[in-house]
């Protein structure tokens, strides 16, 4: 039996705090939570006001109660859907006193398709949840609908298993370029400290932006190995752990020297950030935020809003071709770890799951071969994958003044190896594979009468030698950002000699 009156419910406390740790006054017909997510909006029960006074404190403890065990953006969700729900089919359709009732369920369902059916599922979670908290808005009739109906959820894992190319896992070609791009910008100045060390940290751990959002500086721990080298490591929080809040539980992840040494930079670069801002922080941010906020024990910590726009803002920068957000990166890291054959309950570990059901897409989307790499394909993505770093293409009376004497990159592996590719930029000896590593170092000129089109097939007969063997994709796959690389110099050269201009 469903409560008719107001005064049967309990009353709405004074103060709730949020699993993400915030006070507030729920009382009130409008809230404004802070929460790390960053999503600050309001949440307005006066929207609901026709339905009446039991009908709000039902929805109010009913998601006082999600707020105090769930998320905040699982919460908000709820009510999002609920009030598109409302407004849609239950406003000024009300019977029985304000119920939900199985009409205004079907009605609801009519407008949807088989692309936006998950609302429908996500509303019942409330509903439901409110039925059995007795604090019921709806029928028996509705209950029982939405108990029996088979509604799909959001479809999930699509974009992995179809390896769609905006969406899912990067492909190796994609990610060095991301790699490259990134540690170029941040030498040449185009980005700062903070966002090359956050993209640096999404490519090692391909952590979700919650979890950078929330590390401190002390979770950052610098030992001294048996070899007498520095050994990092990061004690990672976990999210998105049901009833858990915010750096309750932590994973300890092992660093790379290069990633360890990155961090040592960023939090001396912290400590004169705060010391010109004025910031005293006992317990400091490993990101620092432009405001103090609100949440106890995250002062000055950026929000993972902000770092997930940071992020992408620093890709389209240095990447400008190419789609990527954070959520790339976790399926990335995951991709790459099920093609080299891991167990799905390493792959959970490193994803920070607590069971392996959400990861065995990944393993289905392993490929059995590399894909075939044709010169067509390679000049085509040669623009998109913006794989040579070096310098203008130029004559060759032209590069012998840009470079040191003697400083000429010949393929020795070329029947006809007295033609050099290009000119090397350095004042040293670099102790890279020639020339297959040159195209892609920034200190690179290609010479235009260069045999860079001999050169192109024969990285391309190569990689389909090994292809055709049956070596593992990763092995194939080495040659591909060195394939599209001289591909962009081919397409360069032949501009040039066209009369349209050069890559430079």
């Amino acid at each position: 039996m469903l409560h008719q009156h107001a005064n049967d419910l309990p009353i709405v406390p004074a103060r709730v705090r949020t699993r993400d740790g915030f006070d507030f006054d729920p009382r009130p017909d409008s809230w404004h939570l802070e929460s790390r997510t960053g999503s600050g909006k309001n949440w307005r029960f006066g929207e609901f006001a026709a339905s009446g006074e039991r009908f709000i404190r039902s929805l109010k403890l009913g998601l006082v109660a999600l707020l105090e065990e769930y998320s905040f953006d699982h919460s908000r969700n709820l009510f999002d859907r609920f009030r598109d729900f409302y407004m849609s089919s239950f406003s000024g359709r009300h019977a029985r006193g304000g119920l939900v009732d199985l009409e205004h369920l079907l009605h609801f369902r009519s407008r949807l398709n088989q692309n936006t059916l998950w609302k429908l599922g996500t509303l019942r979670i409330l509903l439901i949840r409110l039925h059995e908290a007795n604090l019921g808005i709806s029928t028996d009739a509705a209950i029982e609908y939405l108990r029996r109906s088979r509604i799909p959820g959001n479809p999930t894992g699509v974009d992995i298993r179809t390896r769609d190319p905006k969406r899912g896992a990067f492909s190796t070609t994609e990610l060095e370029m991301i790699h490259a791009s990134i540690t170029q910008a941040y030498v040449d100045g185009k980005i700062d400290l903070p966002d090359f060390a956050l993209a640096v940290l999404m490519l090692a751990f391909g952590m979700r932006p919650v979890q950078a959002a929330n590390l401190k500086e002390r979770d950052f721990v610098v030992g001294i190995g048996s070899n007498g080298q520095k050994v990092y490591l990061l004690q990672v929080p976990r999210a998105k752990q049901l009833g858990k809040r915010h750096r309750q539980e932590m994973k300890t992840r092992r660093c790379a020297q290069n990633v360890g040494a990155l961090l040592e930079t960023l939090l001396e670069h912290n400590a004169q950030l705060r010391q010109a801002r004025g910031i005293k922080n006992d317990d400091p941010a490993l990101f620092l935020g432009r405001a103090k906020g609100k949440i106890p024990g995250f002062a000055w910590h950026e929000t993972n809003s902000n770092l997930g726009s940071r992020l992408e803002r620093t890709l389209r920068l240095v990447c400008p071709n190419l789609k990527a957000n954070p959520k790339r990166f976790r399926h990335t890291l995951a991709q790459r770890l099920a093609d080299m054959g891991v167990s799905k309950h390493v792959i959970a570990e490193l994803l920070d799951h607590s069971s392996t059901s959400h990861v065995g897409v990944y393993t289905e989307a392993t490929p059995s071969a590399a894909a075939r790499l044709s010169r067509k394909l390679a000049m085509d993505m040669a623009p998109l994958a913006q794989a040579f770093q070096g310098m203008h293409v130029a004559p060759a009376h032209q590069v012998s003044a840009s470079v040191i004497p003697g400083g000429r990159i010949h393929d020795r592996s070329m029947e006809d190896s007295r033609e050099p590719l290009g000119g090397c930029g350095t004042m040293g000896f670099c102790g890279l594979h020639v020339p297959v590593a040159c195209y892609t170092c920034r200190h690179f000129q290609p010479i235009l009468e260069g045999p860079h089109e001999a050169e192109l097939e024969k990285l391309l007969a190569e990689r389909e030698h090994q292809r055709v063997a049956g070596y593992a994709a990763k092995i194939v796959e080495i040659l591909d950002r060195t394939i599209l690389a001289v591909a962009e110099v081919v397409a360069a050269c032949e501009a040039l000699r066209s009369g349209r201009g050069g890559a430079g």
